[in-house]
């Protein structure tokens, strides 16, 4: 297949870059309760500092003291403590590659990219058979969060860990969504539409394919490993395929996401 969109291709080996995340402090701890199976008002006290707790080692947010002020979109209130956005985070990447060199097979329900051939599903493969180009996109929160959860294990605190691993999905999940914005903005540039993002180990992909589309990646690419049982290290990443399309017209939209 040929593409007709100018190449995205990053200079010599690929790049990554820092990511830089801002939560809604709101939406942070509405979605940790959630996961964890409570609403933000029925939480249980332990729980809940629990979860303050992990999201300040974490460094997500300053927490402060507060009179009678109400929690806003600016900040997270929960008893008479207000969480507040601190700066960037450290350690949490992304990083994409721009292939033109794919096939789509829908009778098979396979692509093969760079020769390799993967059973992406039906799904994926409908959506991706009008594309231009192929994106694999990576990212990762980092180490410290991982290293954060296997800390609170070893130490006997099971909530604690829990949580941070609650946290560091949290993160790859919002890392990705701003990697994909990224990626947005650089194909906008070029007259290039971004959609139909799948992830092996989703859906009918099978995640024993993981290794192989990773092997296109260079080694140590965004200080992400992967084990050859398929499992990205460290375990807060997410690694997925794009599609990439020319715009007919300026009005078409580029990529929806729903932001954290």
């Amino acid at each position: 297949m040929t593409s007709t969109c100018e190449t995205l291709h990053l200079p010599g080996r690929p790049a990554s870059f820092p990511l830089d995340l801002r939560l809604d402090p709101v939406k942070v701890e509405e979605r940790l309760a959630r996961t964890a199976g409570y609403n933000l008002y029925s939480i249980p006290q332990p729980v809940r500092d629990a979860i303050r707790t992990g999201i300040e080692e974490a460094g997500l947010f300053n927490s402060t003291q507060t009179g009678t002020r109400t929690g806003a979109r600016t900040g997270a209130r929960t008893g008479n403590q207000t969480l507040h956005p601190t700066g960037p985070q450290t350690g949490i990447r992304g990083g994409y590659l721009v292939t033109g060199n794919f096939r789509i097979h829908p009778e098979k329900e396979t692509v093969s990219i760079e020769g390799e051939p993967f059973h992406a599903g039906k799904q994926l493969v409908n959506r991706w058979k009008n594309a231009d180009q192929l994106a694999l996109v990576l990212c990762t929160a980092g180490e410290a969060q991982a290293q954060r959860a296997a800390g609170h294990l070893s130490g006997g605190d099971v909530l604690a860990w829990y949580i941070a691993g609650l946290i560091g999905n949290l993160l790859a999940s919002a890392a990705m969504e701003e990697l994909l914005r990224k990626l947005a903005r650089d194909a906008t540039a070029r007259g290039c539409s971004v959609g139909g993002c799948g992830y092996p180990g989703n859906g009918a992909w099978s995640l024993s394919d993981q290794p192989r589309l990773f092997r296109l990646f260079p080694d140590g690419f965004c200080g992400v490993g992967i084990t050859d049982g398929g499992m990205l290290s460290p375990v807060a990443s997410l690694f997925g395929v794009a599609g990439l399309k020319r715009r007919e017209t300026q009005d078409e939209p580029i990529i929806a996401m729903e932001g954290i």
